[in-house]
């Protein structure tokens, strides 16, 4: 995959050119999304001739620069457009353009390539009434729309059938504007100022900015839709925290009720046994002493309870204080030695 290609080893052992040809990769990776993104700028970064870094980058990695920005451009492209958190019908709506339902609106992908397809896959299923496919190579674009129950059109026709369209997504690689403003002016009023939403995720783009200006027209690029994105995920995650929180917290009451869990054997232990010293205690006082009234038979009890609940109040709050740490098995393992309390 040319996305890979900067982790490959020079094939002519020059650290000099491979350290150059890291540095362009990783100005090409930081920038990928940038309208500027040139042979001659990334040249110019790393202090070489466009000429001399394009022949170490084909060398190095077997593609051109061209071809490795394109390849860039289109895998961030299709991780806005293939991501499950934000179809594009939300990223049109986050972006100030609500359409609504798809289910009557009309599409036009400019351009045959793997970014128009996952494009279409995306609006067929957010419901698009009918998708144009136009591509400078007709067959293509007769196959990709044949995938999609779409119609394809003449490339040199597209720019005619745009006021029947809402939508259109440009993926051309034409190294030229296709679309430019004037044009635009003339789709939209021929649409009767109707809205037009165009995303453009072309390298080099394919609409001229300008278009931008145009009443109604609402144009984005990759950067655009990154910050939509960007936006929707910081609210994803100030929702995760939250919801991590109250996990926490209730992973902690749950330790808590766990940590007790582990000594309450011992402390139901301890107190049997205490029960039954004193049970023992009485019948041995009944039996020397004799009957008793039961004003006596309750003083007795009440005292004797006290005295055990006093007894075993120490030994059960060191065990509680002491579940879970990890001198917690010593402490069980003193208390029923000192009261002879059985194995579990």
């Amino acid at each position: 995959m040319l996305l890979r290609a900067e982790h490959s080893h020079p094939r002519d052992g020059s650290s000099s050119a491979g350290w150059r040809l890291a540095s362009a990769l990783q100005a090409v990776k930081a920038s990928v999304s940038g309208a500027t993104v040139t042979l001659r700028n990334v040249a110019g970064a790393v202090g070489v001739s466009p000429n001399h870094l394009g022949r170490v980058f084909r060398a190095h990695t077997g593609v051109t620069f061209h071809e490795y920005l394109l390849a860039a451009r289109m895998f961030l492209a299709s991780d806005l457009l293939n991501s499950r958190l934000l179809p594009l019908k939300q990223v049109a709506e986050r972006v100030g353009y609500s359409f609504g339902s798809l289910a009557n609106r009309t599409i036009m992908i400019v351009g045959a390539g793997k970014m128009s397809e996952l494009a279409a896959r995306h609006l067929r299923r957010s419901g698009a009434s009918h998708v144009f496919v136009t591509n400078r190579t007709h067959e293509r674009a007769v196959e990709m729309a044949a995938l999609f129950q779409g119609t394809p059109v003449e490339y040199t026709r597209f720019i005619g059938m745009l006021p029947e369209v809402d939508i259109v997504i440009a993926s051309s690689g034409a190294p030229h504007y296709i679309l430019h403003k004037d044009e635009m002016q003339r789709i939209i009023a021929a649409r009767r100022n109707k809205p037009m939403f165009l995303i453009d995720i072309a390298v080099p783009r394919n609409i001229e900015p300008e278009v931008n200006d145009v009443d109604n027209v609402y144009l984005y690029d990759i950067d655009d839709l990154q910050e939509v994105v960007n936006s929707n995920l910081r609210e994803r995650m100030k929702e995760a925290e939250h919801a991590e929180s109250m996990v926490a917290e209730e992973v902690e009451r749950m330790m808590a009720r766990l940590k007790v869990a582990e000594v309450t054997p011992t402390i139901v232990s301890l107190q049997e046994q205490l029960e039954q010293i004193r049970a023992a205690e009485i019948d041995k006082m009944r039996r020397k002493c004799g009957p008793l009234t039961p004003e006596m038979e309750h003083a007795i009890e009440a005292m004797t309870r006290a005295i055990i609940n006093k007894v075993a109040h120490g030994p059960i709050s060191e065990l509680r204080n002491h579940a879970g740490n990890p001198e917690g098995a010593h402490v069980v393992a003193a208390i029923r030695k000192a009261f002879h309390l059985q194995d579990l």
